[in-house]
Parts: structure tokens; sequence; C-alpha cells
């Protein structure tokens, strides 16, 4: 990874990304295929899961469950731009980790949500 050029205008690795745009994109649909951490910078995000609207607001995190269609819109704010960054997390790396940390399932969970709104928890 060290010999790894990186274009300094361009923030992509396979799977972070981060995006900017100041001007509104009209809400298309998108298939989540792997679970996505994603964390709103700056403007809002619209987002719509089985005729349910959320608006989330700059600061916040949301987790996607894979395997998820949702109907997604990027507004920028009229003092800038809006701005967000993903973490695409593969069933292979989290099957991974919770190999190489010891973590094993708890039983079966009876919680479907296919999004959740994280909360920080300051130290």
């Amino acid at each position: 990874m060290a010999d790894m050029q990186v274009d300094p205008r361009a923030f992509y690795y396979p799977n972070v990304a981060y995006f900017s745009g100041t001007s509104k994109e009209h809400a298309r649909e998108e298939f989540v295929r792997e679970h996505v951490l994603c964390h709103i910078i700056a403007g809002e995000l619209r987002f719509t899961e089985a005729e349910k609207d959320t608006i989330g607001k700059a600061g916040e995190t949301y987790l996607f469950r894979r395997n998820l269609l949702l109907k997604c819109e990027k507004r920028p704010l009229p003092e800038g731009p809006f701005k967000i960054v993903y973490f695409v997390l593969e069933n292979e790396f989290l099957q991974q980790y919770a190999l190489k940390h010891g973590i094993k399932r708890t039983g079966i969970h009876t919680d479907h949500k296919r999004f959740y709104s994280l909360i920080p928890n300051p130290r």
C-alpha cells in the first residue's frame, strides 16, 4: 500500500468514499449491496425506505443494512455544499472481524430495522 499514488483532488478507496456537491440531486433509487455506515458532514440526506421518509442532518450517522433498496436525495444548504463520507462494511470483513475478536452470535434477533441512526457517545 505504501507505493499507492492517490490523486490529491479525490478521496476514494474501495471501501471508503467521500462525496461533496453544491447542487441538489433528485431522489434516485439505490440498492445497498453491503452494510454501509454513512456520516453526514454538511447538508441533508433525505432517504425513503418502505414509504417512510427520513431526513438526516449534519453530524448524524446512519448504518444501513445490506440488500436494502433506498430512494436518496442529497441536499446542500444555502451556506455550503452537501458533504458525506461512506464506509462500506463488506460481509467478509465483518465475519473476519468477528472471528478475530471472538464475537459470537447471541441469538435470534427480531429487530428487522433496515437502517439505524447511531447516537454519538462522547467520552
